[in-house]
C-alpha cells in the first residue's frame, strides 16, 4: 500500500529540505556554538536546541526553495548520504573511542561493534566494491579496510590497559 500522502512532485523539495535540517542542526549541535562557556572555556548552560531548530529550519526553507540545489541534491543525495554516514561512523567512533575524560574508558564495547562491522563488511563486501574507485582492487580495499579495524580494536585495547605503576585490580 502507497502512501497516497506523499506527493511525487514534492518529494524532491521535502527531501532536499530534510536533509539540509538535518545537516544544519547536526553540525550546530556538534559545534554547541550557541552554548554559554564559563571563564574556563567549560560549557556553563544549556544547548538551546530550539535556537539549533530555527536556524536550521530558515536554511531548509531556503535550500528547498534554490531549485538548481533540489535538482542537484535530487541526483547527488545517494552519494552525500553515504559520505555523511561515513563522517558520522568516524565522529561516533571517536567519541566512543575517547569518551569523557571523567568516566572509566570501557574498551569491550568497542572492541565488539568494530569485529561486529568488520564480519558485516566482509559478508557485504560486494555491493560495497561496487562504490570504490575503480584503479582500487577490491581485495587490497577489503584489506586496508580490515587493517584499519584491527588497529583501532588494538588502540582501545591500548587505551584500556591500566597505567604501568598502578597496581592490578583482578
Amino acid at each position: 500500500m502507497a502512501l497516497t500522502i506523499i506527493d511525487p512532485a514534492t518529494t524532491a523539495v521535502v527531501a532536499t529540505f530534510l536533509f539540509i535540517f538535518a545537516v544544519v542542526f547536526a553540525l550546530l549541535s556538534y559545534s554547541k556554538i550557541f552554548v554559554k562557556k564559563d571563564k574556563n572555556g567549560n560549557p556553563a548552560g544549556e544547548e538551546p536546541r530550539k535556537v539549533y531548530a530555527i536556524i536550521a529550519v530558515v536554511f531548509g526553507i531556503f535550500a528547498a526553495t534554490y531549485e538548481p540545489l533540489v535538482a542537484g541534491l535530487q541526483k547527488y543525495l545517494p552519494y552525500a548520504a553515504t559520505v555523511l554516514i561515513v563522517i558520522f561512523l568516524i565522529l561516533f567512533l571517536k567519541k566512543l573511542i575517547t569518551g569523557d575524560k571523567k568516566d572509566k574508558f570501557d574498551a569491550f564495547p568497542v572492541i565488539l561493534s568494530m569485529g561486529v562491522l568488520l564480519l558485516v563488511l566482509g559478508i557485504f563486501w560486494e555491493s560495497v566494491a561496487l562504490y570504490l574507485p575503480t584503479d582500487l582492487s577490491s581485495a587490497n580495499a577489503l584489506w586496508i579496510v580490515g587493517l584499519i579495524i584491527i588497529i583501532g580494536i588494538f588502540y582501545a585495547v591500548y587505551k584500556h590497559s591500566e597505567s604501568p605503576g598502578a597496581p592490578a585490580t583482578r
